[in-house]
């Protein structure tokens, strides 16, 4: 066959193209109709034209869950007010399918508009598919509002652990927990150091006082003691070497008694495993006996005053050349951290902690001064 001949058979016959044009218009429209033609003409140009035209227009896109949208901005308020519209049974799904912290986070803002908005719907849904969840959000509520006259049930309905970690990261003001716990009978024993769970500044200016406007040490000689205790035990009373902040008296999975504590001994393998307790960790056999001592006695763990009273009477017994240095009022904050670091801690390597000390001493002279600013000058 010739090249002529190719041609022709490429080439529709014209009754062929009308009778598909006619096919596709009754499909497609002039679009259809247009786009057969031009095929058939071989015009690719307006062939992209036609096709142009036969797209279908972009379908509007379907408006937004305003309960997902409010969750993804983190407006757990908004998102609470909004779930608490739907039927129990709804609300119930859509909680099961979020994160446990994502439940905490609704049920704190479900807690904010609950004297202004109908939220017990989704309170109650909270508490049936997720109880931890709903008593922790609603501790976090306390914690942000102020309101705690409820405080004590929730913690109460946490187990102890759970209770602990929770306090520890809210940290209320002691006047607060000691509140809280005095409103719920039994969380006396949940929480037998409350020192462990309020902010761990507030423990710093409190130790800071004691030793400047009781002990008489000067600003920056009190805050060399406090950096250094801050990084023995973070100001804890009752913390035991190698337990966590939240668990002061607990490690190796072990919950310490405090009689463990006092009489723990290596070599019979009974107590603690490591020796150090207390606010400045004491190690020693005979600091440790003398700690538990006191008129105290185990009570002691729980008691910053006594402890405090304990430290500076060491330093007045034992440390007579460190003491007067401490309370020299023109020692520096950086000097006064660095003595009581080498000389009184003593740690094996001073400079693996000498700055964390040193910038934790800083911090509690801020603190103290921040709160004790001086008077103003009479004119």
């Amino acid at each position: 066959m010739g090249v002529a001949d190719r041609s022709e058979a490429r080439e529709e016959a014209p009754g062929a193209v009308a009778e598909r044009a006619q096919s596709h218009a009754a499909a497609g429209g002039l679009a259809a109709v247009a786009l057969t033609i031009q095929r058939a003409a071989g015009n690719r140009t307006a062939t992209a034209w036609a096709q142009h035209l036969q797209r279908k227009p972009k379908t509007k896109p379907k408006p937004k869950d305003p309960i997902d949208t409010a969750i993804a901005k983190k407006e757990w308020a908004k998102a609470a007010d909004a779930l608490s519209e739907l039927p129990a049974a709804v609300i119930e799904t859509r909680l099961k399918k979020l994160k446990a912290k994502q439940r905490e986070s609704l049920m704190q803002g479900a807690r904010e508009i609950e004297r202004t908005a109908w939220t017990e719907p989704v309170i109650q849904a909270m508490e049936k598919v997720d109880p931890k969840s709903a008593n922790i959000g609603s501790l976090r509520w306390a914690r942000a509002s102020g309101f705690t006259a409820r405080a004590g049930q929730w913690f109460h309905a946490l187990g102890t652990e759970d209770a602990h970690k929770i306090a520890h990261e809210l940290a209320f003001s002691k006047a607060q927990l000691t509140g809280i716990i005095a409103d719920e009978k039994g969380l006396e024993t949940v929480f037998k150091d409350v020192w462990a769970y309020v902010p761990k500044s507030e423990r710093m200016l409190y130790v800071m006082t004691l030793l400047v406007d009781t002990h008489g040490y000067p600003v920056n000689g009190a805050a060399g003691i406090v950096g250094n205790l801050a990084g023995e035990s973070s100001l804890i009373p009752s913390r035991v070497e190698g337990s966590a902040e939240w668990s002061p008296t607990r490690t190796g999975g072990t919950d310490w008694t405090d009689e463990q504590i006092r009489d723990r001994d290596k070599k019979a393998k009974k107590g603690p495993k490591l020796p150090g307790v207390g606010l400045a960790q004491w190690t020693t056999k005979e600091r440790r006996e003398g700690l538990f001592a006191r008129p105290e006695g185990t009570a002691l763990l729980y008691d910053m005053d006594g402890q405090v009273n304990y430290l500076v009477d060491e330093l007045g017994s034992k440390f007579a050349k460190l003491n007067k240095k401490l309370l020299d009022p023109k020692v520096t904050v950086q000097n006064a951290a660095d003595l009581v670091l080498e000389k009184f801690e003593a740690p094996a390597d001073p400079e693996a902690s000498r700055s964390a000390r040193r910038a934790n001493a800083d911090k509690a002279a801020k603190l103290y001064n921040d709160a004790n600013p001086p008077a103003p000058a009479t004119p």
